[in-house]
């Protein structure tokens, strides 16, 4: 790598705003992560003091003669510790474990240690039967200027929605997404392209 390309690597920072690295897994029966309400392990205690319930909520629609019987019953689906400052955090699910750094994020080289020791802990307290997948996301959030309310998404984006000439139509929005695979590894990626609301200047 010539200077230039490491000077410009070492600059550049993508515009992340949350990585999440997940650990889908199969819990035993009957299994509820209920003791961490008291029980918590100490490095998690040290390094993520703040402490939140996450909660899945049941429905079921009976149906009667006169009326529908609508019952929602909340369930603990496991904990959410946080650091401090709220920028890096982990959960422990009855469905599984996941690493959430905001930003700033620098590369997941940085984390592995983190996330390695967290994973352990989860372990150990989850006791996991099986791990089914392992994925990655990443949210990136682009700022593009608009010039005299005109917008070039080609000078930002590689991967951009057809347009079509004519008629009186105006730019309004994106949501497209694109599927890959690696033949090799047969892993697989997701690459999703939205636009949020559009403001007098950005999008």
């Amino acid at each position: 790598m010539s200077d230039t390309a490491k000077e410009t690597s070492s600059n550049y920072h993508a515009p992340i705003v949350e990585a999440v690295i997940s650990f889908d897994c199969e819990l035993p029966p009957g299994h509820t992560l209920n003791e961490l309400k008291t029980e918590v392990p100490e490095y998690l205690q040290s390094a993520y003091p703040l402490k939140q319930n996450t909660k899945a909520y049941q429905h079921s629609i009976k149906p009667g003669k006169e009326n529908i019987e609508l019952n929602i019953s909340p369930q603990n689906e496991g904990f959410r510790f946080l650091q401090e400052d709220k920028k890096q955090l982990t959960q422990f699910k009855t469905d599984g474990f996941s690493f959430n750094r905001l930003a700033p994020y620098t590369s997941l080289d940085e984390y592995l240690e983190e996330i390695t020791k967290l994973w352990l802990i989860y372990l150990e307290v989850a006791k996991p039967v099986t791990l089914k997948r392992i994925s990655m996301r990443y949210i990136n959030r682009i700022n593009i200027p608009r010039v005299e309310n005109t917008i070039d998404l080609a000078d930002y984006v590689t991967i951009t929605p057809a347009t079509y000439p004519g008629g009186d139509l105006q730019f309004a929005g994106i949501f497209q997404s694109i599927q890959f695979i690696c033949p090799h590894s047969q892993a697989k990626a997701q690459l999703t392209l939205a636009t949020e609301d559009l403001t007098p200047t950005h999008i």
